[in-house]
């Protein structure tokens, strides 16, 4: 009795294994992605901006994996991880600049559907994931007003300085749509994918403002901080390539 109902559970397990299998692909992906990350705090007196609008716009490479699991109805499921990394030349809160000044890496996962549609050779799919994104889009300031009012007129000079090397990490939610076209059994052209979603965390945008006043009795100096919004709107668009692995039969 025992030996049967072992070799039935058996047959159970590798039944449900074969019917997951042959609705199962792993797919490899690369592509080339321009990214904008939003809710960069411009300081006043790091004027003039890079970027009216508080946008740094990076370029760069996007990878990722994932595992389509199974078919319910028209939509395949499966599961979605992915990361970035990019730079961009200019900051959108100074007028600084220069190769890679702005970097930025997200690291995401979720869950996604692949559509069926009358047109075999086109695969639309959709995905929503979670993660964080890592940058230093934000720049940390330090300020230097000096005020001499020991001359006639009083010259007032300014020291502004920042730290590229500061990064800081944002939670991201995150949704992505495309379309793949497959070219060879293994090999599809991602002709497109848009992301659009958003990044959530404050950030210091400057870290001391002093400002020194100095006349034939008074010096004064003072310390101000300044953080930067709550949410970043964040938004992508790339195309690249896709290798996919049919796992079982199809």
């Amino acid at each position: 009795m025992f030996r049967c109902r072992t070799a039935f559970g058996i047959a159970l397990v590798l039944f449900v294994f074969s019917s997951v299998a042959a609705h199962a692909q792993l797919g490899v992906y690369a592509t080339a992605t321009g990214n904008w990350f939003g809710g960069v705090t411009c300081p006043s007196f790091a004027s003039p901006c890079a970027e009216n609008d508080g946008k740094v716009k990076p370029f760069g490479g996007n990878f990722g994996a994932y595992y389509d699991w199974r078919n319910y109805g028209p939509v395949k499921l499966g599961f979605d991880v992915r990361g970035a990394v990019q730079s961009s030349n200019k900051r959108a809160d100074a007028s600084a600049g220069g190769p890679g000044i702005v970097r930025n890496y997200e690291f995401l996962g979720g869950f996604r559907g692949t559509f069926h549609t009358p047109i075999h050779w086109l695969h639309p799919y959709a995905e929503i994931t979670g993660g964080i994104t890592r940058n230093n889009a934000n720049g940390l300031y330090t300020n230097t007003v000096t005020i001499n009012k020991n001359v006639n007129p009083p010259v007032t000079s300014t020291s502004l300085s920042y730290n590229p090397s500061t990064y800081d990490v944002y939670g991201v939610v995150k949704g992505f749509v495309g379309l793949d076209i497959p070219l060879l059994p293994y090999l599809s052209f991602r002709a497109v994918e848009l992301g659009i979603g958003g990044a959530f965390g404050s950030t210091r945008t400057l870290q001391t403002q002093t400002v020194t006043i100095s006349g034939t009795t008074t010096t004064t100096s003072t310390t101000v901080n300044t953080v930067s919004p709550d949410s970043h709107g964040i938004q992508s668009i790339g195309a690249g390539i896709v290798f996919t692995l049919p796992i079982g039969t199809h």
